[in-house]
Order: structure tokens, then sequence, then C-alpha cells
């Protein structure tokens, strides 16, 4: 049976992750993220002359997942059929609408590909390894958006979305929030958009 979307993408559903709070090591709250966890079976879809966020609207219903869309995500969906597993769907979406996604465990974040962002983090005393151990335990980590190590000179890079950005800064502030009677990491967190950059000394008290 093909599903064809008009007003609404007809899915069988499955719950996402639940949103979770949980309490960093060194004391820090943060938001746990999780994977976007949806049913992994291809199912056949057909869309003829809709709005994209309207679709992604649709989407967002069907499937009970929180969607955020950003105004300047716009364009036409004028015909799309085949088979794609939810996930596969929205890839398949942004590669030809020119959006980026992102999953924070609570809400599927929708911005244009040119608002995506480059962190540069200088770690100095933060163990790259310990690091992507945290983004993966808070569920920060995602394959797309790789974090890469630049040799010998203890600086880490990665690209993504702004709320990708924005959890994987906040994981790594956290790092350096004081414990008792250890040492005191220091690094910079540098944040490039386009031609803006800025970067930002982190010390611990």
């Amino acid at each position: 049976m093909t599903v064809v979307v008009q007003t609404r993408i007809r899915a069988v559903l499955i719950r996402t992750a639940l949103v979770s709070l949980w309490l960093f090591s060194l004391g820090f709250q943060a938001l746990h993220a999780a994977p976007l966890k949806l049913e992994d079976q291809e199912m056949p879809y057909l869309i003829i002359d809709q709005n994209l966020q309207s679709v992604l609207a649709d989407f967002s219903e069907s499937f009970d997942v929180p969607i955020d869309i950003n105004d300047d995500v716009k364009g036409q969906v004028q015909r799309l059929s085949g088979d794609f597993t939810p996930e596969g769907f929205l890839h398949h979406l942004a590669l030809t609408h020119g959006f980026s996604w992102y999953y924070d465990g609570q809400v599927i974040h929708i911005t244009p590909v040119e608002d995506d962002q480059t962190v540069i983090l200088q770690m100095n005393d933060i163990s790259f390894d310990d690091f992507l151990l945290t983004l993966e335990e808070l569920g920060i980590a995602d394959e797309r958006f790789p974090v890469s190590e630049a040799g010998e000179q203890g600086l880490a890079r990665a690209s993504g979305p702004p709320r990708y950005i924005e959890l994987l800064s906040e994981a790594f502030h956290a790092i350096l929030q004081p414990t008792p009677a250890a040492p005191k990491p220091t690094g910079t967190l540098t944040i490039i958009q386009g031609n803006d950059r800025q970067s930002v000394p982190q010390t611990r008290n």
C-alpha cells in the first residue's frame, strides 16, 4: 500500500525516546539528549505538490515527535515517491531542500544548512577520548557530525546545526566545572559561523 501525503503523513507510530535530565558527574545539570528512535522499516511515500514546512509538520504529528522549523526553511515538495525509513525520509528532504536536522532528545530542530556552525576546542588538559565518551553518554554525539582531533596540537573540531553545537559546547563547559581536589583543566572554545568567529577562553575557577 502506498502512503499518499496530502494533508497528513500516514504511518505506523513508534514513540521516540523520552527526554531525561541527567546530573553531570561534575555537578553540572544538562539536557540528556537521546537518539531519534523511529522504526527502521521502509515504507512507501507519495507526496504531490506540498509545502515543505507542512510536510515536516505532518511528519512531526504522524510520528509524535515535536519539531522546531526555522522560518528560513522554505520550499515546495513537487513530487516525492519511494520507500524510506522515517530517518531516511528526513535525510532525503534535507538533501533536496538544503536544511540540516538534529534531534536533541526532545525536539527535532530544522535549520537552513547555511546556519551550520563550526566549533574549535582548545582541549589543553582535557582528554579527547574522555570528551567523546561524555558526548556519547549524554546522547549528544551524532555520527553525521563527527568531532575530529588535530594531531598533537590539542585541538578538536566539529561542525553541524546550531543546536548540536550548542549542546556540544555545554558539555565542554561542564567538563571545566570545578570539582574538589581535582586539577583545573583549561581550554578555548571558538565558534565559527560564516565569516564570524568568536573565541572564548574556558578556565576552571
